[in-house]
């Protein structure tokens, strides 16, 4: 019966959530991309503590069903789609990212089974490292570069990179058992390879794949000690240099024509 109760409180708080982020946009006029992202930050921030709100995967997978659940019916239901529509669907691409943004969130909460560093920093990347690429890539973004996900920046990209360097090094240090250096070192990785699943995946399906790719690195390399750890940080780092030579070289100038092109289409 608790369960219940958290249950409907966490849907209550998602509502006024949703209900600012709304007021807030209809009030402040901060455009499509700018209010989806502070929505993706809020649901984000409410779902973060479920681990010390829930010690079984059963209300966590029944909360995130309703939310999927109420994602579908607002299309068919005017009620449940009054005020919300501009936020969710202003930024005119086809996404199926709300969508997956409650299947990650109740994926990885299964798959830490009960560990919370392990839930908490994939959930932390998928909250504030998206948001952050998308809204520095728009703002401030200057060197514009064509993926298969869509046109990306530099600077977008060099933004995700930081927040998910900190989401995960901190998490591991304040909440997980990781040692200080070994954490950084996981943190490298998990930054770098992240950055580029984030920079290629399509659809808004970086919302389920990046979270899970966060606790799949963080299972497979959580226990190496911190020497494997500095040398598969260092292979990252030189995999992603090669990455961005052989882009640099083989795009050339029909790169930079699609990214001129396609300015304003990162993905959400």
């Amino acid at each position: 019966m608790l369960d219940v109760l958290v249950i409907v409180v966490l849907l209550g708080v998602s509502r006024v959530a949703l209900w600012g982020v709304c007021w807030f946009d209809a009030r402040a006029g901060c455009g499509p991309e700018l209010s989806r992202k502070l929505l993706h930050v809020a649901m984000g921030a409410v779902l973060c503590p479920l681990p010390w709100l829930f010690d079984r995967p059963g209300p966590v997978v029944a909360l995130c069903a309703v939310y999927v659940g109420l994602l579908i019916a607002r299309r068919y239901l005017a009620a449940l789609d009054n005020h919300v529509g501009p936020v969710i669907d202003g930024v005119g691409r086809r996404s199926v990212g709300e969508f997956l943004f409650p299947v990650a969130v109740a994926v990885v909460f299964v798959l830490a089974g009960g560990d919370r560093a392990a839930y908490l920093a994939p959930i932390l990347i998928l909250t504030f490292a998206d948001a952050a690429a998308a809204v520095v890539g728009r703002r401030y973004g200057m060197c514009r570069y064509a993926t298969p996900g869509g046109c990306k920046s530099l600077e977008g990209s060099l933004a995700f990179a930081a927040v998910a360097f900190a989401c995960t090094h901190l998490t591991l240090l304040l909440v997980g058992t990781t040692g200080r250096a070994e954490s950084v070192l996981l943190a490298i990785v998990v930054a770098l390879v992240l950055t580029v699943v984030e920079a290629v995946t399509l659809g808004g399906w970086d919302n389920l794949l990046v979270p899970v790719g966060a606790w799949g690195l963080l299972k497979v390399l959580g226990g190496l000690p911190a020497g494997s750890l500095a040398v598969g940080a260092a292979a990252a780092m030189g995999a992603v240099l090669v990455l961005v030579v052989a882009y640099a070289v083989l795009a050339g100038p029909v790169g930079r024509e699609a990214g001129v092109e396609g300015v304003g289409t990162r993905g959400v």
